[in-house]
């Protein structure tokens, strides 16, 4: 499980283009497993709301309380 920084770390990388789709898929997946956050995909992908990095990090973080 990763904590904040970990996940700032490897969203960053997604969202600079970084990386082959596997390892992409990978990262996407780490952070799944780290976070409460339903749809980690759009979030950090499609972020229509243009948030920044750390905007996104801490809306995943946000949701733990959801974590069933």
């Amino acid at each position: 499980m990763l904590d904040r920084e970990g996940i700032i770390d490897l969203v960053g990388k997604i969202r600079n283009g970084e990386g082959n789709d596997d390892d992409i898929n990978n990262w996407l997946q780490t952070i799944k497993e780290s976070v409460a956050y339903s749809d980690v995909f759009n979030i950090v992908i499609r972020n229509r709301e243009g948030l920044n990095i750390e905007q996104i990090v801490d809306r995943l973080l946000n949701n733990q309380s959801f974590k069933l």
